[in-house]
C-alpha cells in the first residue's frame, strides 16, 4: 500500500471523527478479524464484483460489508454487465429511501 495515500486518507478521515483505521490488501482481506465496522473502503473495488459462489475476494467482500455501517466503493474501472453490479447490494444502494 501507498503509505503517502494512507497517511492523506487517516487525515481526511480524522476531520470526520474516524480515528480507528485498518488498511488491509485484497491479498490478506481474509485475515481481517469478524468484527462489526463503522466504515469499509473497497478501493479499486472492481477486485471484489464477482460474487459467484467461487469468488473469494467478492464473498469475503460481501461478508464485510453485511457487518459495516458504511461502505465506501471505488473503481475506475468499469463495469460490462449490469449483473455485475450485484456486489453492491449489501451497501443497501438499491433500497428505496424512506
Amino acid at each position: 500500500p501507498n503509505q503517502g495515500l494512507i497517511n492523506q486518507i487517516k487525515i481526511d478521515l480524522k476531520d470526520f471523527g474516524v480515528d480507528d483505521v485498518i488498511f488491509v490488501t485484497y491479498a490478506s482481506i481474509d485475515k481481517l478479524p469478524k468484527e462489526n465496522y463503522d466504515l469499509v473502503i473497497f478501493d479499486e473495488s472492481h477486485n471484489v464484483k464477482n460474487v459467484e459462489q467461487d469468488a473469494k475476494w467478492g464473498n469475503i467482500a460481501q461478508d464485510i460489508m453485511s457487518r459495516s455501517k458504511f461502505t465506501l466503493m471505488a473503481s475506475a474501472t468499469p463495469f460490462e454487465d449490469p449483473l455485475q453490479m450485484a456486489y453492491l447490494e449489501p451497501t443497501g444502494i438499491f433500497e428505496p429511501f424512506g
